[in-house]
C-alpha cells in the first residue's frame, strides 16, 4: 500500500498554489517510489484510487496509465511511461499540473525570468538522482506545467540537455 500513499503525497504538494508553496513540486522520494513501480504496480494503484473516489485515471499510450487528481488548484496528471520490452519499471515520468482559471492568472503575472528560475530550482532540487525538464504553457485560459524526469544516468544526452538549458524544455515557456 506504500506505493498508494506515495502518489497520495504528490497530490498533496500540489494544494498549495505554486506562488506561495514552499516550491518543491516534485519529491525525490516519491519519484524513486513511483521508478520502483512495474506497470502493473502503477495500474493497481491507480484503480484503487479510482474506486475509492480519490482519483480517475486514462490510458494515454499501450504501456502507459495516467493518474488524474483533481486538487483546489487544478488537475494533477501523473503518467510513468513504460517501454514494451522493459514493463518492471517506467523509463521516464511525466507529471502535469493544469491549473484553475484563478490560479493560471496569478501564475501568468510572472516574468519569464522568473519562471525560468523556479524551473532551474526544480532542476536543481531532483539532482544528482534525476534530470527534470520542464516546459510551461502559458497560451490559453489554462496555465500548465508539464515536467519529464528521468533517472540520471539512464539517458546521458537528457542529462547533458537539461544542465545545458538549466531544466528547460523545448521552449520552456509559452505565451
Amino acid at each position: 500500500m506504500r506505493p498508494l500513499l506515495s502518489i497520495l503525497f504528490i497530490a498533496i504538494l500540489m494544494l498549495v498554489p505554486l506562488d506561495t508553496q514552499a516550491e518543491e513540486i516534485l519529491s525525490k522520494e516519491d519519484a524513486k517510489n513511483t521508478f520502483s513501480l512495474s506497470f502493473a504496480q502503477w495500474s493497481s494503484n491507480v484503480r484503487q484510487l479510482q474506486a475509492a473516489g480519490l482519483a480517475r485515471f486514462a490510458f494515454t499510450e499501450p504501456n502507459e496509465f495516467t493518474l488524474l487528481i483533481l486538487t483546489p488548484v487544478g488537475v494533477l496528471k501523473v503518467t510513468p511511461s513504460y517501454l514494451s520490452n522493459e514493463l518492471e519499471r517506467p523509463h521516464k515520468i511525466s507529471v502535469a499540473v493544469e491549473q484553475t482559471p484563478i490560479e493560471s492568472i496569478k501564475t501568468k503575472k510572472f516574468s519569464d525570468l522568473q519562471l525560468r528560475d523556479k524551473i532551474f530550482k526544480w532542476h536543481q532540487e531532483m539532482l544528482p538522482e534525476f534530470t527534470v525538464m520542464t516546459n510551461i504553457d502559458l497560451i490559453g485560459e489554462t496555465v500548465q506545467y508539464n515536467f519529464t524526469m528521468f533517472e540520471k544516468g539512464v539517458y546521458p544526452q537528457m542529462d547533458i540537455v537539461a544542465a545545458a538549458s538549466r531544466g528547460c524544455w523545448q521552449q520552456c515557456i509559452k505565451r
